[in-house]
């Protein structure tokens, strides 16, 4: 993001994934499996980039950790890591038999926002910081060719969290938390489900239907700011994916929306009739025509020919 929190535009914030093996019963110290960081103001402002850094040292002298090490709903899961190899396969370039795992995901070889820890990040409209974090309940991985106890064979789950083990996370951290200590401590798992670590929206039975369809909501996929409206989307492989949204007119900053305070805004799958056809978000954008903001995402299954949807904030 490139402002991060508020009106504060002199700072920066990045966020990955990465590698953990440890066990997922304590707060991180340490290596840890990656996480949200921001430029220093002393090294950062509009006019002058943060220094290039070579070393561990001079890194943590131009940036700042923000992550929520110390939060149980964080750190009792791992924020999913890439594809363990994803080099070019010259020897056997196939799925079937290959040694990469990119050649197996769907499209092909391309870094959908479902293969991310840390999709997106965004503003919203009371200056709160907001991310997507897909992240998974087990170490026990998927990479291509494994066979035996804990993860499966990426080849045929075409995901690196095993599948039933996925969590999809949003989270806030308020636009004045203060220094990068306090902003740590200051993190909210937002629209939780119950007790499960997970935001899935399953708790809003009315649109997410019986069976609840909701529970199938894998991955966070989408997450964009329309006016005063806060969309956020998911991949569901079993009934299609689906897009929610809040108004945050009267969410003051520090506070969050509840989950009842999110609407689908589409029957699952996009489309009527359209089921697990449009199972994927790939990519949105927000345009204005005519003084009127639309969101635009491509969606499909990652082998049939990608659909382009709009909608806006008066649409249904």
């Amino acid at each position: 993001d490139n402002d991060g929190a508020g009106t504060n535009e002199s700072q920066l914030y990045i966020a990955n994934g990465g590698y953990f093996s440890g066990p997922l019963t304590g707060a991180r110290s340490g290596s840890s499996d990656g996480g949200i960081m921001r430029t220093k103001l002393a090294y950062s402002t509009k006019t002058k980039l943060p220094l290039n850094c070579t070393t561990g040292a001079a890194c943590q002298t131009y940036w700042e950790d923000l992550t929520p090490d110390s939060k149980a709903d964080w750190y009792k899961y791992l924020s999913i890591p890439w594809p363990q190899n994803t080099g070019v396969n010259t020897a056997s370039p196939d799925c079937a038999g290959g040694k990469i795992e990119m050649e197996c995901v769907l499209p092909f070889n391309t870094f959908v926002p479902a293969l991310k820890a840390i999709p997106y990040m965004r503003t919203a409209p009371n200056g709160d910081l907001y991310i997507l974090r897909n992240a998974c309940s087990t170490t026990n991985l998927n990479w291509n060719g494994k066979n035996g106890a804990g993860g499966k064979d990426f080849r045929a789950e075409k995901q690196v969290c095993p599948k039933g083990y996925e969590i999809p996370q949003l989270w806030m951290m308020p636009a004045n938390c203060g220094n990068a200590a306090a902003c740590q401590a200051a993190w909210v798992l937002v629209a939780e489900y119950g007790s499960t670590g997970k935001t899935n929206m399953a708790g809003n039975t009315t649109d997410c239907g019986a069976p609840n369809k909701c529970l199938n909501n894998t991955h966070l996929t989408l997450l964009e700011t329309v006016g005063t409206y806060l969309y956020i989307g998911y991949d569901n492989a079993t009934d299609g994916a689906n897009i929610w949204r809040t108004d945050m007119t009267s969410v003051v900053s520090g506070s969050t929306p509840a989950e009842s305070a999110f609407d689908m805004v589409n029957i699952p799958g996009i489309e009527t009739g359209g089921g697990g056809a449009n199972q994927k978000l790939f990519s949105h954008i927000t345009v204005n025509d005519a003084g009127k903001d639309w969101l635009i995402i491509t969606t499909r299954d990652g082998s049939s020919a990608v659909t382009v949807y709009r909608t806006a904030n008066d649409q249904n």
